[in-house]
């Protein structure tokens, strides 16, 4: 079955925002993680730049996956 449409594009699209917004996350996170070790002199890097770096790297993998279904259904239904 052949899929003739405008729909592999913008799925492409929003692939790729979804891995820019993945990014974002990350970099947003290391910034809160940053403050919130700036913040408390009691609060060591060992305890906190773990705990953010798990915390983006699942928003990273989960943008990755929901939006990689939608591209990987194409392909399939694509083949010739």
């Amino acid at each position: 079955m052949k899929i003739t449409s405008h729909w592999p594009g913008v799925t492409k699209h929003l692939i790729a925002f979804a891995l820019g917004w993945c990014l974002l996350s990350i970099l947003l996170g290391l910034f809160y993680a940053f403050n919130v070790m700036e913040a408390s002199a009691d609060i060591t890097p060992t305890l906190v730049i773990p705990y953010f770096l798990k915390v983006t790297a699942a928003t990273f993998l989960i943008g990755l996956i929901v939006l990689s279904i939608p591209f990987l259904i194409w392909k399939l239904l694509n083949k010739e």
